[in-house]
């Protein structure tokens, strides 16, 4: 997946990053809302929220099932 920045309004961006796939081969998307007065500042954002992704500093916050809780 190649970088994605989405404007959604006036100053508002949806940044979206792949992080890999899962053990049913689906991928893996980590999506993040910023509110930024140009694009160039929401490249600059995307390249910081990429890296987190990119450090595991970014916590999946989506529906887990109990077996993939026990996993982890």
């Amino acid at each position: 997946m190649q970088k994605k920045i989405e404007q959604r309004g006036k100053n508002t961006y949806l940044l979206t990053v792949a992080d890999g796939y899962d053990e049913k081969g689906k991928q893996i998307v980590k999506t993040k809302t910023i509110h930024a007065s140009s694009q160039r500042e929401a490249e600059k954002a995307y390249i910081e929220f990429d890296a987190e992704v990119k450090n595991n500093l970014v916590a999946y916050t989506g529906k887990l099932k109990i077996t993939d809780f026990a996993r982890q």
